[in-house]
């Protein structure tokens, strides 16, 4: 695939400099699309004779800027997301512009996913950074289930790194983000996925303290087929976001977390969703209301 340079003010270019969050985009000199890690390894040695402030965005989903946005040159690696599958080892090769429900769609039908984070969010700076997921008690942070790597190094170098592979690199690499150059594809291990039950509950401000102690002992029961996902927002008062009324009320989310939870034995009969987890949601959302 080639590579394609949008100069500002292209449609192109504000795609390319985009992110989930607004406030985490920077007006770039020009958005640049490699097309291949070897168009890639040009750029950076461009980069590297001019001294040219950079930056590289995969997904696009972190919430601080300068993490993969800047006023030099932006590097998105939106054209890296071919994903293939090896039936053999059971390893899915991804690109690293790839975004997590992209790879779910692709494995779809296989009864088998590999440990990531949600949708919208890209595996390249969500693998380099360690890679939390609601999969982790059960198999590991995501760096745990990487195999190998293919990589951009700062001088401009293309190469493969593994545990028997210039293993200094790809020690480095789990977790030390983009600092040691640029992953333009993940081989990952899969793991066998069962369907999954997943569910959003909102509650007032006035049940702050009784969901904290729930979340606490839901996590020192270390299930390892069931995950929590916290999140303790403000919203001002005429947020168009979230107004104030739109909250559910907390009996309101009990009754269609039993509604939702009713038809989901064949999930506890197979082991995808343990009784534990079901006895307890239904009892610690209740002990909130």
């Amino acid at each position: 695939m080639h590579s394609i340079i949008h100069p500002t003010g292209e449609h192109d270019y504000r795609r390319g400099i985009r992110h989930h969050f607004d406030g985490s985009s920077q007006t770039a000199e020009c958005s640049v699309e490699p097309g291949s890690a070897a168009d890639l390894a040009k750029i950076m040695k461009v980069i590297k004779e001019h001294n040219v402030e950079f930056a590289v965005k995969g997904g696009g989903h972190t919430s601080n800027p300068g993490f993969s946005s800047t006023r030099g040159i932006h590097i998105a690696l939106s054209r890296f997301r071919r994903i293939t599958y090896n039936e053999g080892n059971k390893e899915l090769t991804v690109g690293a512009g790839c975004l997590f429900h992209q790879i779910s769609d692709y494995m779809r039908g296989r009864n088998r996913n590999i440990v990531g984070g949600g949708i919208g969010v890209g595996i390249g700076g969500w693998m380099t950074g360690g890679g939390y997921s609601l999969k982790t008690n059960q198999y590991g942070l995501g760096i745990d289930n990487l195999v190998q790597i293919e990589i951009v190094t700062p001088d401009g170098e293309v190469e493969r790194a593994a545990e028997d592979l210039k293993s200094d690199l790809f020690w480095a690499v789990k977790g030390g983000g983009n600092n040691f150059g640029i992953v333009t594809e993940f081989v990952v291990k899969t793991h066998f996925q069962r369907p999954a039950y997943a569910k959003v509950l909102i509650f007032k401000e006035a049940h702050v303290e009784d969901v904290k102690r729930a979340i606490l002992e839901f996590i020192t029961r270390k299930d390892p087929k069931a995950a929590i996902v916290a999140a303790f927002r403000y919203y001002l008062k005429d947020s168009l976001e979230l107004r104030k009324d739109s909250l559910e009320d907390p009996k309101d989310s009990l009754e269609d977390l039993k509604d939702s939870l009713g038809g989901l034995k064949d999930f506890l009969e197979d082991g995808s969703l343990s009784n534990f987890c079901y006895n307890y949601l239904l009892t610690r959302v209740a002990s909130t209301v």
